[in-house]
């Protein structure tokens, strides 16, 4: 099966949940924000952070409001949130685990 190559991000396209983009050499996926992640992000005991936070996307290319991320400026009503595809991985030290 081929799979598509990422495009780069566009700031004024929508996005449907699951499609790749390039965005600053990274390969990021617009991920669904479900109402049990918005319940964990308003619990005041969690380190959960609120969908903003968590998306990679900077605040000099977003300002919040024409990104097309939230309910209200899509046409399906979906929020979404972008997130890298291939996470970073955490270095260990080996002398700490023995």
């Amino acid at each position: 099966m081929r799979v598509k190559q990422p495009e780069i991000f566009d700031p004024k396209r929508e996005y449907k949940p699951g499609e790749r983009a390039i965005y600053k050499g990274m390969v990021i996926i617009a991920e669904l924000w479900t109402k049990a992640a918005q319940r964990l992000a308003d619990d005041p005991g969690t380190l959960f952070c609120q969908r903003c936070v968590r998306c990679k996307i900077d605040r000099d290319v977003c300002n919040g409001a024409h990104l097309q991320c939230d309910k209200y400026n899509r046409t399906d009503r979906k929020t979404i949130f972008w997130r890298l595809v291939y996470p970073k991985t955490v270095r260990t030290n080996k002398k700490l685990e023995r």
